[in-house]
């Protein structure tokens, strides 16, 4: 039994006052609404006093704040799983594009426009982490690439522009 459902020893009528406190706005007083509803001070003071009301309002406000907090908290952590998802979606297109312009003349973008928009899809992607963009040193972060994946990006680079790697 949660503390603010009726109480074994607690009247009906004991328990729909309790209810009509717990509805007031925050800050009445035992005697505020003693008088609303038209009962003596010492009555409610009595009551209350016999059936912990302030204790019972207190683990109810409690409990609604936990609740509050776990719907909150997983809200947020489904906008942040949607977030990564679409930035996930974007840098995939942005390095498709990026690949297109470096292997094909005719592509739909060019190989500066795809180096352009990674850049700015990884800046949207850190201002909505709350992370420093204006270090141009962290554009890009490569570090999660593979020296395989770092020599193809290189590829690209020097065949975009129109260099070729020298022979290792």
């Amino acid at each position: 039994m949660a503390p603010w459902d009726q109480q074994p020893d607690e009247s009906d009528r004991d328990f729909e006052r309790f209810l009509g406190w717990l509805g007031q706005p925050a800050g009445t007083t035992l005697a505020e609404y003693a008088s609303a509803i038209g009962v003596s001070a010492g009555t409610i003071y009595r009551i209350a006093r016999t059936h912990r009301w302030r204790a019972r309002s207190l683990a109810l406000r409690r409990s609604m704040a936990d609740r509050r907090e776990a719907v909150q908290t997983a809200a947020w952590a489904e906008i942040q799983r949607r977030q990564a998802e679409a930035w996930d979606l974007a840098l995939e297109a942005a390095t498709a594009a990026l690949e297109r312009a470096a292997t094909s003349p005719d592509a739909p973008i060019s190989f500066r426009d795809a180096v352009a928009a990674l850049a700015k899809i990884s800046e949207a992607q850190r201002l909505a982490a709350g992370q420093a963009t204006s270090r141009p040193e962290v554009a890009i972060d490569l570090g999660a690439l593979s020296d395989e994946e770092l020599d193809q990006l290189a590829d690209l680079v020097e065949r975009a522009s129109g260099k070729e790697k020298p022979a290792s």
